[in-house]
């Protein structure tokens, strides 16, 4: 049984991983760089709940720029969710900006680019050790066992239904979807 299910939870992980890489590599293929600066800095405080569910305690700021360009005479400006440190990088900072120019409300900073990579490094990472857990611990007489049990064959079968139902327009949307979403907004 656990065969099953690492080899499942794998290829799912495995699945995510190289579809997101996919669409990052081919993003950063595409974007032309730009020249943008930093024209705000905002102050994010994240409180979490204490104890007891009602007191909050601050947290240490982040700090994220906003950030403006310009591209095909237009001036566009966003909230970048790339953390700065604003003695390093002040108000009024040139940084660079990646835009796919079918989508110049898309932007992403250079320097957040390698995060992506890393993230979704991950998430392959997690289902080649999944494929690999399941790889070892398979045994072929308990593998048939395992799939000629009723139980298995019930949960199977509402996994199936439910990877169909949920998770497979989730996959098809993901598929078809640009992995930035558009966040900046034209100004004059």
């Amino acid at each position: 049984m656990t065969t099953l299910i690492a080899g499942t939870i794998g290829l799912f992980f495995l699945y995510i991983g190289l579809a997101l890489l996919r669409k990052h590599k081919e993003f950063l293929r595409n974007s032309i760089r730009l020249q943008g600066s930093i024209i705000e800095i905002n102050k994010l405080l994240y409180t979490e709940k204490g104890k007891f569910g009602n007191m909050r305690r601050h947290l240490t700021p982040r700090m994220y720029p906003t950030v403006q360009y310009r591209y095909n005479g237009k001036n566009y400006q966003y909230h970048a969710d790339a953390e700065i440190n604003p003695v390093i990088m002040p108000k009024g900072t040139s940084l660079t900006v990646l835009i796919d120019p079918m989508r110049p409300k898309a932007p992403q900073l250079e320097i957040g680019m390698k995060n992506g990579t890393f993230l979704f490094g991950i998430f392959v990472f997690i289902g080649l050790i999944c494929l690999v857990v399941a790889v070892i611990d398979f045994d072929p007489t308990s593998f048939v066992k395992d799939i000629t049990d009723p139980f298995v064959i019930v949960i199977a079968i509402f996994l199936a239904i439910f990877a169909y139902l949920e998770i497979t327009p989730m996959l098809k949307e993901m598929n078809q979807s640009k992995i930035y979403p558009e966040r900046a907004k034209e100004i004059e």
